[in-house]
């Protein structure tokens, strides 16, 4: 853990997390070292924003932040245009080819942290610019270096956007330094802790020991409420006719029980309006529940209206709810 990140958090003794499942992701996404040529660009805009606020801009510091936006373009340059998500394998080749233009990027972040490490009374903001320079440096010395097998190496091209980063394999070791052995208690709570029954996965995946555990049954009658169907005709999630598509599946099989009603929570685009209509003609009853204040706000589905679906749903034998895109 980064600890001057750290020392802007409360002091905490208990941890309820809600969502453990993710919590090796998270914790592999934290502590993964990422690069990406919108780091360097936003550590430029925000060199030269500071620059002018505090009125310690000069020439020498334009020519070094115009550098370090011309390598910057030159470097990303080489790994194409298109989209893809691949493992980043033959890095020693990749140097070798391109050792200049590398060599060059590090250099342009050394200049840019040693010229901010070296001006006169530097206001409070230099501090944490100066330290993004240097992290920057150390995580492409890292992605592009580094042969340490407990991480797994890859690049991701999206739109204007690349990214490289070195992802670690086993985060156990991880989450017990940084969390479970730093805090008195940690209580996890989700639907799916428990596999087969027991939390044994969990445990050795998340590296605890001896916890204490409860499995609490569940409120719902599955046999009688509870339908899987995963129609194969359907477009990926994100695709832009895919909400529509769902939609009109729903209406056709809201029929499925004689006299069900099927509610369905999902996070609907702008363009599901059409395909709402389409449902309700079909006996459809659709709360739609989606996530943040302002797409509630924008399509008038407050937060209690999704609670009341689950309530609906446990109080009712003849409720159906269908989730997508979860």
């Amino acid at each position: 853990m980064n600890t001057t990140r750290a020392a802007y958090c409360p002091s905490i003794t208990r941890w309820c997390l809600t969502k453990p499942t993710k919590s090796k992701t998270s914790s592999g996404q934290y502590s993964a070292w990422r690069w990406s040529n919108y780091r360097i660009a936003d550590l430029r805009r925000d060199i030269g924003v500071v620059s002018r606020m505090r009125k310690f801009g000069t020439e020498e510091l334009d020519r070094v932040l115009e550098r370090l936006d011309f390598i910057n373009g030159r470097f990303f340059g080489l790994f194409g245009e298109a989209e893809r998500r691949i493992a980043f394998q033959g890095r020693d080749a990749f140097r070798d080819e391109h050792e200049e233009t590398y060599s060059d990027l590090l250099a342009a972040l050394d200049l840019t942290a040693s010229y901010l490490k070296l001006l006169k009374d530097p206001p409070d903001e230099i501090i944490p610019l100066f330290r993004r320079a240097t992290e920057l440096r150390e995580a492409l010395r890292f992605v592009m270096e580094e042969e340490d097998e407990r991480f797994v190496y890859w690049i991701e091209k999206r739109g204007r956007g690349t990214f490289l980063q070195a992802t670690p394999i086993e985060v156990s070791e991880i989450v017990g330094e940084r969390l479970f052995n730093r805090v008195e208690t940690v209580v996890l709570t989700s639907a799916t802790l428990a596999v087969a029954g027991g939390f044994e996965f969990t445990q050795k995946r998340l590296g605890l020991s001896n916890p204490r555990t409860l499995i609490v049954p569940g409120h719902f009658d599955y046999q009688k409420q509870a339908l899987l169907y995963v129609p194969q005709h359907l477009p990926y999630p994100n695709s832009p006719a895919f909400t529509k598509m769902a939609a009109e599946e729903m209406g056709a099989h809201s029929g499925a029980q004689p006299g069900a009603r099927l509610r369905a929570v999902h996070q609907l685009s702008a363009d599901a309006h059409g395909a709402r209509s389409r449902v309700a003609r079909d006996r459809l009853s659709h709360a739609a529940a989606g996530y943040g204040a302002a797409q509630r706000t924008a399509r008038g589905v407050p937060r209690h209206a999704e609670l009341r679906v689950v309530r609906d749903l446990r109080a009712s034998g003849r409720e159906w709810m269908f989730q997508a895109n979860s």
